[in-house]
């Protein structure tokens, strides 16, 4: 495939232009149609190979538009390898050559592409396992480049045709003038950066506040972009003409970004998934103080693989006398139900099975069995038991694992745990 040949692209646009035309163009308010032409060129020889590398950015740009709330952490994981990869092979790269410089020897090419295969699995595992367990802070970060770039690249774009004015008129009048032009260039840089930092700022903190809805928007924004762009593409390579492929590229975007956006949030609303949390073993789909009957949704989610563990000191002695409560609640603490109350009905099943739970759990959520256990509320006394359902894993209540079928009466502030760190507590 043939290189482009951008001077030749350059000199057929502009031809003989003087600096004189340039600066009456740009007085004129022609750069607009300045640069369009020469994009117009420049995409007209290079429009076939950019489709051809547009198609991954084309599947890409679907998956984050449409779904990007759902494959976000997987997509930031993804980036942190490769960007943290390519960044330690670079280093590990260079290390080596300075090394092997030092000692009078010059690099060996399989010293070279060992040490740099070696940097990016090193750097790159280490930036994935960080942008795991460190969601939001990598989340942050991204939040922070996105606004930073919106900010400074903004300023320095709007900054940029004075500044190219002030660079024509020096040329025109032979160098007068031109002492103040970096002057310039550093004040609007410096400028551009302080708005850049302070709009990252509030977007990483925004996103950090409102992870779920910012994600939806970016990704939404993210990947309509790239269809719209990508589509608009298809429109140039067959008419060839830039204002079309700008005015298609516009509309699909805004289009895909909206229909993307509403699309996520109705997929969220209809089975809810938790961002910012290192777990996400599923969404939570029920309203505060509330329990769905059996049957009534499905289950779905997203799961990790268990992680068991004794949390709690044991407290080994049975309870003979229970407290009768008058209305007993099951609070929260830990989990895909943290923060979440429901009162305890006559019999309240916890489990994965949709017909025979009334708190049910995804059939991801690891450690968690079809029935976990049944609550059990008399309505006369006011007592309330609960039963562990020959789980798999078992079900603990204040550190001590319950025998399977094993029925046990409930006091106040009893802590019940089970699967990966689902602990809820009794209130009355």
């Amino acid at each position: 495939m043939a290189m482009l040949d951008l001077e030749g692209i350059l000199s057929d646009v502009l031809g003989n232009m003087s600096a004189e035309d340039m600066l009456q163009i740009l007085q004129n308010g022609g750069l607009r149609e300045l640069l369009g032409q020469v994009i117009s060129a420049i995409m007209a020889v290079a429009a076939p190979m950019l489709l051809l590398c547009s198609i991954p950015a084309l599947i890409y740009g679907i998956a984050l538009c449409f779904f990007g709330v759902r494959i976000y952490r997987v997509l930031l994981v993804i980036q942190s390898v490769i960007i943290g990869g390519c960044t330690g092979s670079f280093l590990m790269i260079f290390i080596y050559t300075l090394c092997r410089t030092a000692g009078g020897n010059y690099p060996k090419a399989g010293g070279i592409i060992g040490w740099g295969i070696f940097g990016f699995l090193l750097i790159g595992a280490l930036c994935g396992l960080a942008a795991w367990f460190l969601y939001m802070v990598f989340l942050f970060l991204q939040s922070f480049g996105i606004g930073f770039s919106i900010g400074f690249g903004g300023f320095i774009m709007i900054r940029m045709v004075a500044i190219l004015q002030k660079v024509m008129t020096a040329v025109a009048n032979g160098g007068q003038g031109a002492a103040g032009i970096p002057g310039m260039i550093l004040t609007s840089c410096g400028v551009g950066i302080g708005i850049g930092v302070l709009l990252g700022l509030v977007l990483g903190v925004l996103t950090c506040i409102f992870a779920k809805w910012l994600v939806m928007g970016t990704t939404a924004f993210k990947g309509g972009q790239k269809v719209g762009t990508t589509l608009a593409l298809l429109v140039f390579v067959a008419h060839g003409t830039y204002g079309v492929y700008q005015i298609v590229s516009i509309v699909l975007s805004i289009l895909l970004i909206g229909g993307g956006f509403a699309v996520q949030f109705l997929m969220d609303k209809k089975n809810p998934c938790n961002i910012g949390r290192k777990s996400t073993n599923g969404g939570v789909d029920m309203q505060q103080g509330q329990y769905r009957q059996p049957g009534q949704y499905g289950s779905q989610g997203y799961g990790q693989q268990p992680q068991y563990a004794q949390q709690m000191q044991a407290q080994p002695q049975m309870i003979q006398q229970p407290v009768e409560p008058k209305k007993c609640k099951l609070i929260g603490l830990d989990g895909m139900y943290k923060g979440f109350d429901f009162d305890i009905d006559r019999n309240t099943a916890l489990g994965r099975d949709t017909n025979r739970c009334n708190i049910i759990f995804p059939d991801s959520c690891a450690g968690v069995s079809k029935v976990q256990c049944e609550l059990k509320l008399n309505p006369e006394t006011g007592a309330v038991s609960i039963e562990d359902k020959f789980s798999t894993y078992g079900t603990s209540v204040n550190g001590v694992k319950l025998e399977k079928g094993a029925v046990r009466f409930l006091n106040p502030g009893d802590v019940i745990m089970f699967g990966e760190n689902n602990v809820f507590k009794i209130e009355y």
